[in-house]
């Protein structure tokens, strides 16, 4: 619900809505990246695409938006 209250969403690589494994394994790879010092979330800084280990390594992307706007799919808030 965080999300949705600061109008941010998780998509995949293409802008598509993620599947639950795939939610499912962003979870538990940022246990991952928060066991080093939070190495993987201090990562965000410092990538082109502002991504952090866990959404490297689902291949998952953070956005800001609302339906309709940007490159973002609409069906995402659905």
């Amino acid at each position: 619900m965080g999300k949705i209250a600061v109008g941010i969403i998780v998509t995949d690589t293409n802008g598509n809505r993620i599947t639950w494994l795939r939610a499912l394994g962003r979870y538990f790879a940022k246990i991952l990246s928060g066991i080093v010092l939070l190495i993987g979330h201090i990562m965000v800084a410092f990538t082109e695409r502002k991504q952090g280990l866990h959404d490297m390594i689902c291949s998952t992307l953070v956005v800001k938006g609302r339906p309709g706007e940007g490159s973002v799919d609409p069906t995402v808030f659905d």
